[in-house]
């Protein structure tokens, strides 16, 4: 069952209200103490919706429910308007000589490593992502990946650090695992995402 993302709960129906419509009215919805409450579409059918599991996250600065199917989880990065502005703007530096290499002073190379760079730096705006999923987080920055294993994991703290990360804002956590490792990550909802560490693995000890 693939991940659903967050969304708000609207007005509730019934479910004998809710078997009257037709398979594919709905594309989200949530079952609280046997009430359904629907966002109204034509997308996925009732079938897969019922499948899903309701959980609650709470943050300080707000509270959602959301949707999810075997333990999957993903997190997108925060993103910083200063480091977005940086990317974008060397985006911006790459697209003009790429324009200038291919149609002022044709430049073969100069075309490919444009490109390259071009694409580089769009995969780690638009591609940095942190998945849980069979006990494990799967970091996603731009083309580089990697694994952690929950268990491995010791300890996490908050941090705000501006060195290379896998991570789009310097508000980070810190997270020690196995021998003397440590990473630094920027999920866009830390507490939700520490909440669902501990769940798999009481043992995180939360620095402040």
């Amino acid at each position: 069952m693939r991940k659903i993302s967050q969304t708000f709960v609207s007005a509730s129906i019934d479910t004998a209200t809710f078997a009257t419509f037709p398979s594919h009215f709905f594309t989200n919805i949530f079952i609280i103490e046997d009430k359904i409450f629907p966002f109204w579409s034509f997308s996925l059918s009732r079938e897969d919706w019922l499948d899903c599991e309701l959980f609650e996250t709470k943050s300080s600065s707000n509270s959602y429910k959301q949707l999810r199917g075997d333990d999957k989880m993903v997190f997108t990065s925060k993103k910083d308007l200063w480091m977005g502005s940086v990317i974008w703007i060397l985006i911006a530096a790459f697209m003009w000589g790429l324009y200038h290499s291919t149609f002022v002073q044709i430049n073969l190379l100069e075309i490919i490593v444009m490109t390259v760079m071009i694409y580089l730096l769009g995969t780690v705006w638009f591609n940095t992502r942190y998945k849980i999923e069979n006990n494990t987080i799967y970091i996603s920055y731009g083309l580089i990946k990697k694994t952690i294993a929950i268990q491995d994991i010791k300890s996490i703290r908050q941090t705000t650090n501006p060195f290379v990360a896998p991570s789009l804002s310097v508000h980070r956590i810190e997270i020690n695992y196995g021998l003397y490792k440590t990473i630094q990550i920027s999920p866009k909802d830390i507490p939700a995402f520490m909440v669902e560490l501990q769940k798999q693995n009481p043992h995180i000890h939360l620095n402040n």
